[in-house]
């Protein structure tokens, strides 16, 4: 949808204006026209998806220090909604599924060496519910019936230890490896 009707596309970023500035979403024309903030929140805004129908973006708001949530709001800037609400987890990464009934998203565990969970819910932020699978950067396979993930088996300091990717049905069945080095993908 361009941010002027005249066509070809726009692009979607983050844009932090300051070192301690709230960074918010932005849309620019691909011609690089019409730049402006797609959404006035009073939370920082980053790492955003857009739903399938191109209508929606799923995005990471900053609450505070020690809880990220995931919201959502339409790509006009109204309807901005907080979908997670637990405090004291950093919520991440979200992804929408094929049909836009679904958000996959990491969820972060600071006081328990930053843990990864893979969760989902509802687009509407209903059905939360933990896969079973500790990893992170989840995406949806072209049909929603598996996703595409990165599992690490130490989350210890310092850093990754032997992440790798992997697949599984949503619900966490049929995990399959797909690398298997000694370094770290994802």
């Amino acid at each position: 949808i361009p941010l002027d009707g005249r066509g070809g596309g726009v692009i979607v970023y983050c844009y932090q204006p300051t070192q301690n500035g709230l960074p918010q979403i932005y849309g620019i024309n691909a011609d690089g026209s019409g730049n402006q903030q797609l959404v006035n929140a009073t939370v920082g805004l980053n790492h955003h998806d857009f739903s399938p129908d191109g209508q929606r973006l799923a995005a990471v708001g900053y609450v505070n220090q020690s809880t990220w949530s995931i919201f959502s709001f339409n790509f006009n800037g109204t309807g901005l909604t907080r979908l997670t609400t637990t405090n004291d987890v950093l919520d991440s990464e979200p992804s929408w599924s094929p049909d836009g009934a679904q958000i996959v998203f990491t969820r972060i565990y600071p006081g328990q060496d930053y843990k990864n969970e893979i969760w989902t819910m509802n687009a509407d932020g209903s059905g939360l519910q933990y896969t079973g699978i500790e990893g992170f950067g989840a995406e949806w396979s072209p049909d929603g019936t598996e996703i595409l993930y990165t599992n690490v088996s130490d989350w210890g300091a310092p850093g990754l230890k032997g992440a790798d990717i992997w697949t599984s049905h949503i619900d966490g069945t049929n995990a399959q490896q797909v690398t298997d080095t000694p370094g770290d993908e994802w």
